[in-house]
């Protein structure tokens, strides 16, 4: 004999198992949330230039200008843009460090601290090996001497940064203005999208950089890749 279902009952049932029914929603928006990130189109590599800044800043003023500067010199390029992480905590670091063990950033503009720990570690490309860049800085009269650091694995020293006091746009477009000076602009190692990420810095310094506009070298850097030179879509 089956029991009648009558409103009590029903309350009851509520009462004591409403978490359940919780449980399962909250688990079908998980689930949901997880196909969507998986099945998004992402962007090729090679067609993708992020900027990661580790500090709290401007993130609209900074992508405003990277927005033009796809418009006028990366047509091909599907996305230009600077992306930010929150410099407090341990949480911080451990995000940035996840993401660019996982290959994310292009460009990435990191306090000292950051900067010198990554570039001991092979993390970036060697900017004294660029067309260019050491006359540019040169030019401006920039200091870059805690920029230079030893590759811990091939024991070279390199330039793998530019400090921010040579780019006022950049430095003032990060928050606590103070210690901002202290931040470097650096190129992560294979990152996908190598030549123009290399275009990429070399057009900051041109545009950005007071003094290295007409610096020897940075021409040639700023040029238009060459369809055979960009890395193939993965």
């Amino acid at each position: 004999m089956k029991t009648p279902l009558t409103r009590v009952r029903l309350q009851e049932h509520w009462r004591y198992s409403w978490w359940k029914y919780l449980l399962l929603a909250a688990l079908a928006l998980g689930g949901w949330s997880i196909a969507m990130t998986v099945t998004a189109p992402r962007t090729p590599e090679n067609k993708l230039l992020e900027v990661y800044f580790f500090a709290y800043g401007q993130e609209e003023r900074v992508n405003n200008y990277l927005s033009g500067l796809q418009e006028r010199e990366f047509p091909d390029q599907e996305t230009v843009h600077s992306l930010w992480i929150p410099s407090d905590g341990a949480d911080g670091v451990v995000v940035l460090s996840t993401r660019l063990m996982a290959g994310e950033a292009e460009l990435t503009v990191l306090p000292r601290e950051q900067f010198q720990s990554f570039a001991n570690t092979g993390t970036f490309v060697a900017l004294d090996q660029l067309p260019g860049v050491v006359n540019a800085c040169e030019a401006a009269g920039l200091n870059v001497e805690r920029a230079w650091r030893v590759e811990e694995s091939s024991g070279e020293r390199h330039l793998f940064g530019i400090p921010l006091q040579g780019l006022p746009f950049l430095r003032e477009s990060i928050y606590n203005v103070g210690t901002a000076n202290e931040y470097y602009l650096s190129i992560r190692m294979h990152n996908g999208n190598d030549a123009n990420s290399a275009r990429l810095l070399g057009l900051l310094l041109r545009e950005l950089m007071t003094g290295a506009e007409g610096a020897e070298g940075l021409d040639e850097l700023c040029a238009p890749v060459p369809a055979e030179e960009e890395a193939p879509a993965k």
